[in-house]
């Protein structure tokens, strides 16, 4: 449910949803598992950071044409630092509260915004943001 909402949140202000870290509790594997786990690494951890295709058809997401990328694409040397200095964290009010006033890094927005309005609503005070940090608990006060 949080990566669908991610995904329609990046859709409605025209981004890329980075992927968040997924960790899986069973392995996916094409053969039998024991205990969740491939029989071969029996001393794998559980939870453990797993691929994104262990839960998701990643072959259907580039047939549609999803735009993503992996969790750490923002993280990766190679990334420019105004992409990465130009980053706004969202914040989403609770419900019957105020929202809180603009910060020079945060917007916090009030509860039930429609996701098609916060594209406008943080370019508004962030006209030049590369990069929009929501948690899941505020993704999902969104409407």
């Amino acid at each position: 449910q949080a990566v669908r909402d991610l995904l329609g949140l990046a859709t409605a202000v025209g981004g890329i949803m980075v992927m968040p870290k997924l960790w899986c509790f069973c392995d996916r594997y094409w053969n039998a598992l024991s205990k969740c786990r491939n029989p071969h690494v029996m001393g794998m951890g559980l939870p453990f950071n797993c691929p994104m295709d262990s839960l998701y058809l990643t072959d259907r997401w580039n047939d549609k044409k999803v735009k993503f990328r992996e969790h750490t694409f923002l993280s990766n040397p190679h990334m420019p630092a105004e992409v990465r200095a130009n980053r706004v964290t969202l914040t989403v009010a609770r419900k019957g509260e105020q929202a809180r006033p603009h910060g020079p890094d945060a917007v916090e927005l009030p509860y039930g915004t429609p996701m098609a309005d916060v594209g406008r609503l943080v370019r508004q005070s962030h006209p030049h943001f590369r990069v929009l940090e929501v948690a899941n608990a505020d993704l999902r006060r969104l409407c």
